[in-house]
């Protein structure tokens, strides 16, 4: 009797933990991400736009292997001791100073195409190595996003 319970658990939980679907390797994320980071970084010093201003802080954004930003502060980098002396004047500083964006995006997914009139055909990746670029003066995204 106990050894039939314990037979209809198991199978109760073989039907809940199935069996795990395969996933993508972080490490291979990860990898595009730095290669990513490489080429943007690369194309945005080809820019004579972001070199002229290239010598002021900046901080720079890999949000993905399709987006990165560069942040240039209007006034350069924030003055963290005036947070603790007076919070609220860092607060207004923060919220009103501006930023010069650099903004670098890669086009869409790759696109798969089938090469070959007869059969089989045989399926080619095709990837565009063009970037968008993109400049703005406008306020922090903290600021933006809180008006």
């Amino acid at each position: 009797m106990p050894e039939e319970k314990v037979d209809e658990f198991y199978a109760e939980m073989a039907k809940f933990y199935q069996k795990p679907r395969k996933h993508e390797s972080p490490t291979r994320r990860l990898r595009q991400q730095i290669n990513a980071a490489f080429e943007h970084k690369g194309f945005l010093s080809q820019q004579p736009e972001f070199m002229a201003d290239r010598e002021k802080y900046g901080l720079t954004y890999v949000v993905g292997v399709s987006k990165t930003y560069h942040v240039q502060p209007e006034r350069g980098e924030l003055p963290y001791e005036l947070a603790e002396k007076k919070p609220l004047a860092f607060y207004r500083e923060v919220m009103e100073s501006n930023v010069k964006e650099h903004q670098v995006s890669s086009p869409g997914r790759r696109r798969t195409t089938l090469v070959g009139g007869a059969l089989p055909k045989k399926k080619v990746m095709k990837k565009a190595k063009t970037f968008e670029y993109k400049t703005c003066i406008k306020k922090r995204s903290v600021a933006y996003i809180l008006n």
